[in-house]
């Protein structure tokens, strides 16, 4: 058994090799094992589908296992796992993506609403810095011009030109998701 050739993953914290944060390390240990190659081909064979076997992350060997492996159930179970990853790895990087926004609009003094999600479409608008704070400027520039103040006087109270103020009185900036 590998277990009894390969000293260093066995004298080492078994917490290395099954945590995620810790994959790196448990990678460096892997590296210099003199059963590297066989402790991977193992893993691969038994189809282990968590924890560093051989210096192969998890993701890695999933993706080799849903490809190569054999035996179709093992092949059916790594690939259903490697979805639901890929589906925890979209939720985060929308989760983020909303979380950069909401800093966005509060930066800009803004609030933030969550815009309404096309039909069929996974993705999510997130408006730019430059949408918000040109958005921000067309809401000043209607206020000012509310107040009875002419279109020089808006330019250069918002610092820009009067081209500018006509395009931020259009109703351009209306549109742009909170």
């Amino acid at each position: 058994m590998i277990s009894t050739i390969a000293q260093q993953c066995t004298t080492d914290d078994a917490e290395t090799f099954f945590d995620a944060r810790r994959a790196n390390d448990a990678i460096d240990i892997c590296i210099d094992c003199q059963v590297m190659v066989q402790c991977r081909d193992l893993a691969r064979a038994e189809g282990h589908l968590y924890g560093v076997w051989g210096g192969e992350t998890p993701r890695a060997r999933l993706d080799w296992l849903a490809e190569h492996h054999p035996d179709p159930e093992v092949r059916a179970d790594a690939a259903t796992e490697a979805a639901r990853l890929e589906r925890d790895r979209q939720r985060s990087s929308d989760a983020n993506r909303e979380a950069r926004a909401r800093k966005r609009a509060e930066k800009a003094g803004l609030p933030y609403t969550r815009p309404p999600a096309e039909p069929g479409s996974n993705v999510v608008a997130i408006p730019t810095i430059h949408q918000l704070r040109a958005q921000r400027l067309a809401q000043r520039a209607r206020q000012l011009l509310r107040d009875g103040v002419d279109m020089d006087g808006i330019a250069e109270e918002l610092g820009t030109t009067r081209r500018s103020v006509q395009r931020y009185l259009s109703d351009k900036y209306d549109n742009i998701p909170a």
